[in-house]
């Protein structure tokens, strides 16, 4: 006994009408439920192919939001790394003036003073941002500028060092001031830099030209003390 109203008394009732019409509205029944079913699995096919693809772009995005943080933490140190070097090649100009002036003075009369080789500009490799240089879009336009100016800056130090002829103390005293000021006009623009990619190193946008990055201090450094003031 088929119970009533149940899918298989539809169908039997249907398939008992006369003229082949239960059989024709049993077709069209089980046709729409076939474009159904097909519909629905195009949309659950459409979700999973978008859920994937959403995944797809989130990875990229992490990874590239770590390369980002990579190369900023190397151009970072390697700026740095510049800035030392180039103030060490400062002491050593400056202390190099007194014992050319005391060569010159120890040196025999009529043989003309005598020449020293010495770099003028310090000669910094580099080696981060060759590597590196092709990736710069990853931090900007904007930024990129400014380490390709602070790259150039010490391209053209290594050619006056590999270009300078030896010095005798009157000329080496005349240039260093010149090449002093040269080298120490370089720092803030490093410094500045430096400071940008601070921030993006953290995880942070780009602050801009000219601005510092907020440091995250220890709360109990931070917390202001509500003591009374005697």
């Amino acid at each position: 006994m088929v119970e009533p109203w149940s899918w298989a008394w539809i169908g039997e009732k249907l398939w008992q009408m006369p003229g082949g019409v239960g059989a024709l509205i049993g077709a069209l029944i089980g046709f729409g439920a076939l474009i159904y079913a097909t519909r629905r699995g195009y949309e659950n096919l459409i979700k999973a192919q978008k859920h994937q693809a959403d995944l797809a772009r989130e990875a990229r995005e992490a990874q590239s939001a770590e390369d980002r943080k990579m190369l900023a933490a190397g151009l970072r140190g390697e700026l740095n790394a510049i800035v030392l070097i180039g103030k060490a090649h400062i002491e050593f100009l400056e202390s190099s003036g007194p014992r050319m002036a005391l060569a010159a003075v120890a040196a025999p009369v009529g043989r003309g003073l005598p020449k020293v080789a010495v770099d003028p500009t310090p000669i910094i490799e580099c080696a981060f941002f060759k590597a590196n240089a092709g990736r710069l879009d990853l931090l900007g336009a904007d930024l990129a500028a400014g380490i390709i100016l602070i790259y150039e800056v010490t391209a053209y130090w290594r050619r006056r060092a590999e270009g300078a002829e030896p010095f005798d103390a009157e000329r080496f005293k005349d240039e260093i001031s010149n090449v002093t000021r040269n080298i120490e006009s370089v720092f803030p623009k490093i410094e500045d830099v430096a400071r940008r990619l601070e921030a993006i190193e953290q995880g942070l946008p780009d602050p801009g030209k000219g601005t510092a990055v907020p440091r995250k201090y220890p709360r109990w450094l931070t917390r202001r003390s509500h003591r009374p003031v005697s």
